[in-house]
């Protein structure tokens, strides 16, 4: 009787605790394939999953040398039920794989496969294929139905490989921007070019710096912005070989037009016998203003012809007149001899 008393404990005890047995079990794994291929060719790597028991949502971050290879596609295995979302851009690391289920499932499986363009300035080596866990949205279910999550050995690696010794690197050996030095005003800007030698160098792509991000920056394609007064050395960097420059900048000057400059630059309208000469007034750095000033005497009045008032005769003189174009008061009279 007590045999069968603690054989009977036994298995109650046991069925206790399955109740709350996960069904997310230890030992699972994230398999990565590697591959291999040469500059401007295509290659595939695989993910799949060993000994998923009770997963119901997974998420996987992928890493990658975004430098020598471009993710094109990924194509999800359908040997896995349930749902699948693609990335909203493959261009931002970490590149998120996300899959769940309404229930648990049970999968040693192919999960997804990623296929690469090795780009074409890619130098030969070996690349890393870096696949984590989110562990927060990777769970499964026990049997009460509540979520427990996975534990998993980080991260999982494959690898590319580029090239067969044949696509050697280039070093770039020297590095011309085309100004050395540049005075500007704060709030302005300047575009600095940079040339690199040789030209068939395996990494042309220029890195760009400032000594003094107070005084000027620069971004990613060498333009200048000069935000404070002061001096700072922009440089432009590559296989460790730089060109430097030297911006000195200054507070922006302010307008002041109090100038009256009478040069014909700033001429609104030549004097005539009714006004005087316009002019805008300026600011000493040349610059035109808006209010204006006169300046300078009143021009000649400007006749126009004669017109007879009165024939001569033989014994009277005549009388002609001519009257000013510009203003309606100027006039001038002449005599007409007398023709006898």
């Amino acid at each position: 009787m007590k045999k069968y008393l603690s054989v009977i404990l036994s298995l109650f005890i046991f069925l206790c605790m399955s109740v709350t047995v996960l069904a997310a079990t230890g030992g699972s794994e994230v398999w990565v394939s590697s591959a291999k291929g040469n500059p401007g060719e295509m290659v595939e790597i695989n993910i799949s999953l060993g000994d998923f028991r009770g997963i119901a949502s997974l998420k996987l971050g992928v890493e990658f040398d975004i430098d020598t290879l471009t993710l094109v596609d990924i194509e999800y295995s359908d040997s896995m039920p349930g749902y699948f979302q693609l990335p909203e851009t493959y261009n931002e690391l970490p590149v998120a794989l996300n899959w769940h289920n309404v229930e648990n499932i049970r999968c040693n499986c192919d999960f997804a496969t990623l296929t690469f363009k090795i780009n074409d300035s890619a130098r030969d080596g070996e690349y890393p294929i870096d696949v984590g866990v989110y562990l927060k949205d990777t769970f499964g279910y026990n049997n009460l139905g509540e979520i427990h999550p996975y534990e998993f050995p980080l991260p999982y690696n494959g690898i590319v490989t580029v090239g067969d010794g044949k696509n050697d690197y280039i070093n770039v050996t020297e590095i011309d921007l085309n100004k050395e030095s540049e005075i500007i005003n704060v709030g302005k800007t300047l575009e600095l070019v940079a040339a690199t030698e040789p030209e068939n160098a395996t990494n042309n792509k220029i890195e760009w710096y400032s000594s003094n991000e107070n005084i000027a920056v620069v971004n990613s394609y060498g333009k200048v912005t000069a935000v404070g007064e002061g001096r700072a050395i922009i440089s432009a960097f590559v296989d460790n070989v730089s060109d430097s420059c030297v911006i000195t900048v200054r507070k922006a000057h302010e307008h002041s037009y109090l100038e009256m400059n009478t040069d014909s630059d700033y001429l609104v309208s030549k004097a005539s016998c009714c006004d005087k000469a316009v002019y805008y007034y300026s600011c000493s750095c040349g610059k035109t203003g808006t209010e204006k000033f006169e300046y300078g005497a009143y021009a000649d009045h400007q006749f126009g012809e004669w017109i007879i008032v009165s024939e001569a005769t033989e014994t009277k003189d005549g009388l002609e007149k001519r009257e000013c174009k510009m203003c309606d008061f100027a006039a001038e009279t002449n005599s007409i001899p007398a023709t006898g």
